[in-house]
């Protein structure tokens, strides 16, 4: 189907005009950053791109290619491309993948951001960004969690069992028919093993208060 000269013409300032917009925001920044046109066209891209998608995705970034080729060799392609048409209902879209050989894969998080012109929507702005250290960081902070939720169920299950049972075993004494200095020892009990029992809870919060929150 052969595009209306005007439509390709106004298509053409408006690439210019954003590419002029966004070039100096497309190369200040880490990530790889291109932008595609509605027909999944790449318009334009940043250095990152050209440098990092060929070992990426197995194809080098250039003006005009569409996206179904440029990913390929990709088993991300169809996600991808499902993403990037919900961003063009104007909604921003993230996703994280591992990416890479089977051997050596890296998270990257993807993000698409809907880019409009004279109130319609015209493409979308893709940026690509290394969360390595950052999902290591989540997986170390995960295992510290999952160790004080083990003590936290140690304390609460384990330890407190016998301490309640402690309580349980003084309040069916018949204080009544002890002597006065057993009275004592069995106060002295109770008091001593409800001081064990509150040490405890007071524990079990601090562990929950202890988590750390993955961000």
């Amino acid at each position: 189907m052969t595009k209306d000269p005007v439509e390709e013409s106004n298509l053409i300032d408006t690439t210019r005009h954003l590419e002029k917009n966004l070039h100096a925001f497309y190369e200040s920044t880490k990530s790889i950053r291109f932008f595609l046109s509605v027909d999944h066209t790449v318009l334009f891209f940043n250095k990152k791109a050209l440098e990092q998608m060929l070992p990426l995705f197995g194809k080098k970034i250039k003006a005009g290619i569409t996206i179904s080729k440029l990913l390929k060799k990709s088993d991300l392609r169809e996600d991808f491309i499902l993403l990037f048409k919900k961003s063009l209902n104007g909604d921003h879209i993230t996703s994280e993948y591992l990416i890479g050989p089977s051997d050596h894969q890296v998270w990257y998080k993807i993000d698409y951001h809907s880019v409009m012109y004279d109130l319609k929507t015209i493409g979308s702005s893709i940026s690509i960004r290394n969360i390595n250290d950052r999902k290591r960081k989540e997986s170390i902070i995960q295992h510290q969690n999952d160790m004080l939720q083990d003590i936290i169920f140690n304390q609460s299950h384990i330890v407190r069992a016998p301490v309640a049972n402690i309580l349980g075993l003084i309040d069916l004494l018949d204080k009544s028919k002890l002597s006065k200095k057993n009275k004592e020892v069995v106060h002295y009990l109770e008091v001593s093993a409800k001081n064990l029992d509150d040490i405890i809870k007071k524990t079990i919060d601090t562990a929950y208060d202890s988590k750390i929150k993955v961000i």
